[in-house]
């Protein structure tokens, strides 16, 4: 792919997105003024080409609602002190167990990374991806290694970023809109095989403010590529592993200058750098979520505009408009204003000239005031502020975090949807970026200790992520139930097509069960004794069924007859000796 293929690329889908990058500069502006701008656009027509107006943000209602959203999602999500995650992993084949040596490995490299995790700029980038959730609904966090701090996180803004569905329908094809300097320019891209254009060398160089610190426009791609292997001979086996250096790369990462469509760096990475996660439903095939502030839109616009109306009735009452009578006044000119405080001219075609009056607009407060709370009841509803409110309460008054049953009960209380919320959040951006940061250490760091030897066969299978929060625990009771009611849903036509449940892994579905529950672990079976015990059961049940079948044929047989050879009769009753 060229740098003028990738820009273009990066502009199409800009673009396409036009109307959803609107509505998140509403949303981010209604949520947080401070951080995105008091004010923002909206269309003055649905025609093509219309102009936008602005609109201040005279209400911070929504800012307070987001802002529950935030600190109760994060702090219950991720609780201060106490790791809230494990690394775990799948057995090589059915009825296999992890090597002991396995799972202390894993146990250990869920303590080191957490640790390790929070000695970094993760927390705040974490907290960075939740505030931008709440808004946007799609979030991107990058992670890399580093040899100063071994990991760096990044959270990176939607409306910088366009992103692509891939053919397994993975969205891992990103393009990053990078705004720097010419000085920057020069100090990021300072490795021998990078090109950047002469222009931008001369500006940096130029010893001109004006002209080092002009904005370059750097479009960053990342992709999936066609990964090279080479053959290797491990004893009697040959494997395959990656080709070294750029060709044995599974993403491809291309930094193009816009202006020029020079590409400036090259490099391949063995794991994606970017993930990419919604935490709301999309519409089928689409690559964007929604958010809680996308849902309550128009329900945070209308409150905003009543919020507006009402102090400028509210100012209209405190300081009225002054009506002057122009009879008293030469040179001027019958105006009206609607501001408060105005003052208006009327004439009253000579006569007894009139003495100033004062003009007080009607106002319905108690209409407005009834609108204005059931208003901020929705917004609180979209952004479960009340829910997090609660538990906050709860927690100060009793000195613990509530269990997970507890919040289960006060979610469906409340009717909310936080939950389903946390569950996509777990699995399309925490969980990815934990198993990125697990490779990354394992591949360029020992700080796991030394790897049994059954490690890499283990992980063959991939690394799975456990979460020990409160909040997390919830939300996978919440899907297990949802896995209960689809079995309910299916009761019936489980009568005509029985194997309708062949698709559900049910030991797996026990065991989280009993999991989510609370059971102790040691209160389960091993894989290796669920299959023995199977097996022996399979065992007594054949035999059963032969015993059964022999007494029912000899039922309708003369008993004193000898059994034919090879019959079952004969089978149980020795009859095949001759």
């Amino acid at each position: 792919m060229d740098g003028r293929q990738i820009i273009n690329n990066y502009n199409t889908l800009k673009g396409a997105r036009a109307k959803l990058d609107s509505e998140i500069e509403q949303a981010s502006a209604l949520c947080n003024p401070a951080k995105y701008g008091s004010s923002y656009h909206v269309r003055t027509s649905s025609q093509s080409g219309a102009d936008s107006k602005s609109v201040e943000v005279v209400s911070d209602y929504a800012q307070m609602a987001a802002t529950k959203y935030i600190r109760g999602f994060f702090f219950n999500l991720f609780p201060a002190n106490v790791r809230w995650f494990g690394y775990g992993a799948n057995a090589i084949g059915t009825g296999e167990k992890i090597p002991e040596s396995v799972r202390r490995y894993l146990a250990n490299a869920s303590q080191v990374a957490y640790d390790l995790i929070y000695s970094t700029n993760f927390p705040v980038e974490m907290l960075e991806v939740v505030e931008d959730s709440v808004d946007a609904g799609t979030t991107v966090i990058s992670c890399e290694f580093s040899p100063k701090t071994i990991l760096k996180f990044r959270t990176h803004r939607l409306g910088k970023i366009v992103a692509q569905r891939s053919a397994d329908d993975e969205i891992d094809t990103i393009y990053e809109d990078l705004q720097l300097s010419a000085t920057q320019v020069v100090n990021i891209f300072n490795r021998p095989d990078d090109t950047i254009p002469e222009k931008i060398r001369t500006s940096a160089a130029s010893g001109n403010v004006a002209q080092s610190d002009c904005t370059c426009r750097i479009i960053h791609y990342v992709g999936p590529k066609e990964r090279a292997f080479d053959i290797r001979k491990e004893g009697n086996d040959f494997k395959t592993v990656p080709a070294a250096g750029f060709e044995g790369k599974a993403f491809e990462s291309i930094y193009v200058e816009v202006d020029s469509a020079t590409i400036i760096r090259r490099e391949g990475f063995d794991h994606n750098p970017y993930i990419v996660g919604r935490i709301d439903n999309c519409a089928a095939g689409d690559v964007y979520g929604l958010s809680p502030a996308l849902r309550a839109l128009r329900t945070m616009k209308l409150h905003n505009k009543l919020t507006a109306a009402t102090v400028n009735a509210t100012e209209s009452v405190l300081k009225p408009s002054v009506m002057l009578d122009l009879g008293a006044y030469t040179n001027l000119v019958s105006e009206f204003f609607f501001e408060p405080g105005s003052v208006n001219f009327y004439n009253s075609q000579g006569g007894k000239y009139n003495a100033p009056q004062f003009y007080a607009p009607p106002a319905n407060f108690a209409a407005g005031g009834n609108l204005d709370v059931r208003l901020q009841q929705i917004i609180d509803h979209f952004f479960s502020a009340d829910l997090f409110t609660l538990l906050q309460q709860m927690e100060l008054n009793s000195g613990r975090q509530r269990t997970a049953r507890e919040i289960i009960e006060l979610v469906n209380e409340r009717n909310s949807q936080i939950l389903t919320t946390v569950s996509r959040f777990l699995d399309e951006t925490v969980s990815p970026l934990l198993k990125l940061v697990f490779y990354l250490l394992l591949e360029n760091t020992s700080v796991f200790g030394p790897p049994p030897p059954e490690l890499g066969e283990i992980l063959a299978n991939g690394v799975n992520l456990q979460y020990f929060s409160p909040l997390a625990m919830a939300a996978r009771a919440t899907r297990i139930n949802g896995t209960l009611a689809a079995i309910e849903d299916l009761a019936q036509m489980l009568q005509i097509f029985p194997e309708a449940l062949d698709v559900l892994d049910k030991d797996a579905f026990i065991r989280d069960l009993f999991e989510v529950r609370g059971a102790l672990p040691s209160h389960l079976l091993e894989e290796r004794k669920i299959k023995e015990l199977r097996e022996t059961r399979a065992k007594m049940q054949q035999q059963q069924a032969m015993t059964n079948q022999a007494v029912q044929l000899g039922a309708r047989q003369n008993l004193n007859q000898r059994p034919e050879v090879g019959s079952i009769m004969g089978s149980l009753l020795g009859g095949n000796n001759g």
